[in-house]
């Protein structure tokens, strides 16, 4: 009975987890500052910070995602998005009490109060993590799968990461897409996973799949991606898909070749010793810790300008809050993907690359701040 409204039950669960966190901190702050519990200015103007910084973190480190993720991944990533959420909160409170409060000083309030909400509200995800997949896999069995693919393709690595996830999905076998019986397997089967399938030879499975209320996993092959960025246009009563490829002229080719040469040799001199710096740590670390594997780090330079490009001018002794967002939210998210996802990408360069932007970027920063006081007092 319960498995006809899990999608309620679901999205209960998540406003309950985001009515219990919220709840939490407006309590504990609203007991100095009770019109936190009241309607007024300062009020709303925290719950919406509050909401904003907890929805659009969730889009990036992922929410309360029950029977899609395992509970750790869960926590992990909503304790980094109440952390955010707590601090843009509380900073808001603070902005707001210089005026109601504190007559135009602007005072942190009760940092520590700040941490044990946070505390709590880690540890009630924990809780709902653990009791909200828990009660998923209790309403819903995992998924009975069948693997279809291509005469010699070796599916065996598809089977060994979706395995991982035993409460979601049970692997029932391996078929072909050409097998006489292959629609008889396919009823026979909650879902199916194409793999390194052709967009040709699966659009018949695609379709029956489809028509017999089957859910349908597949690769993206270049076919996909052109339709996902068309247009849908109409014909009267006819639906098309419109995916428009325009060539440059020939003079716009010139003028782009001309225009990258230059500014990429520009970029290449300024950058230069940046990426030189980056390459050599990446390498240095790649060497003690993976010493039997080769590492393609060039991204590491990416992150490396993204942190250094972060650093605006401040006061010395004094770090910018832009720089503080950018860290947490592209090095945290490396850390995560390091510690929770399996693939072939090398998180190690990309937060080495951060690390060195981040020690350029403030020894830039205290270069050009001494000499221009230098100049401001000559």
């Amino acid at each position: 009975m319960l498995k006809l409204f899990k999608n309620s039950i679901t999205l209960l669960m998540r406003l309950l987890v985001f009515v219990l966190c919220g709840g939490v901190f407006f309590l504990l702050m609203g007991q100095k500052y009770f019109f936190l519990l009241r309607l007024s200015r300062t009020a709303a103007v925290t719950a919406v910070s509050f909401g904003i910084v907890y929805l659009l973190m969730t889009r990036v480190y992922g929410g309360y995602d029950i029977g899609v993720r395992k509970s750790k991944p869960i926590i992990f990533s909503l304790s980094l998005t109440l952390l955010f959420a707590d601090l843009v909160a509380h900073l808001m409170f603070c902005i707001m009490n210089v005026t109601v409060v504190h007559f135009g000083h602007f005072v942190y309030e009760y940092p520590g109060r700040l941490l044990l909400i946070y505390v709590l509200q880690v540890a009630i995800v924990i809780v709902a993590a653990y009791a909200g997949n828990g009660l998923y896999f209790r309403i819903n069995p995992p998924q009975h799968c069948l693997i279809i693919t291509d005469r010699g393709e070796n599916a065996a690595d598809l089977v060994k990461k979706v395995g991982r996830f035993k409460k979601q999905y049970r692997i029932e076998g391996i078929a072909y897409y050409d097998q006489e019986d292959i629609t008889a397997l396919i009823d026979g089967c909650d879902a199916v996973f194409l793999y390194n399938l052709e967009p040709v030879k699966r659009s018949r499975i695609v379709s029956y799949c489809y028509q017999n209320w089957k859910v349908i996993y597949y690769s993206i092959e270049p076919e996909d991606v052109v339709s996902l960025g068309s247009q849908r246009l109409l014909f009267d009563d006819k639906s098309m898909i419109c995916a428009s490829s325009r060539e440059l002229t020939f003079e716009q080719r010139i003028l782009k070749r001309l225009m990258d040469i230059i500014v990429s040799a520009v970029g290449l001199v300024i950058a230069s010793p940046i990426m030189l710096v980056t390459a050599l740590a990446t390498g240095l670390a790649n060497l003690i810790f993976f010493p039997n594997i080769r590492l393609l780090g060039a991204s590491g330079i990416v992150f490396a300008m993204i942190l250094l490009s972060s650093i605006t001018i401040t006061e010395e002794h004094t770090i910018p809050l832009s720089f503080i967002l950018v860290a947490a939210i592209y090095i945290g998210q490396q850390a995560y993907q390091g510690l929770f996802t399996a693939d072939n990408i090398s998180q190690m360069a990309h937060i080495v690359g951060g690390m060195i932007g981040s020690v350029l970027g403030f020894v830039m920063n205290k270069y050009k701040m001494s000499r221009y006081e230098r100049g401001s007092h000559g």
